[in-house]
């Protein structure tokens, strides 16, 4: 059974990679996102299977991904340096940890 394919203008795929209409062109023409043909004419519209462009926006997510700094793990909310009030026996507000009434 073969795949349908099913192609996009360079305008659509900018959009769809939210890169501008001229830089996905250039992707194209720098063989860093391969096109079908391109419509005859001088200003003929470049066509891409949409197989392709998803295969570049993967591409693009991965690399952002690898320049960001890596998190090892969360802080957990038991290691916060806050302090919390608790309310006291005359109903004012007291310091956790602090003796009765001192504020």
């Amino acid at each position: 059974m073969q795949r349908q394919t099913h192609l996009i203008t360079a305008s659509e795929a900018a959009y769809r990679l939210n890169v501008g209409v001229r830089t996905a062109i250039r992707w194209i023409e720098e063989g860093r996102m391969s096109a079908v043909e391109k419509l005859p004419t001088k200003r003929g519209a470049w066509l891409i299977d949409e197989q392709e462009v998803e295969r570049v926006a993967k591409a693009r997510r991965d690399e952002i991904l690898a320049r960001l700094p890596r998190v090892t793990s969360a802080p957990s909310p038991d290691s916060s340096d806050h302090t919390t009030s608790t309310p006291s026996s005359d109903g004012s507000a007291a310091l956790a940890g602090s003796p009765e009434g001192v504020a």
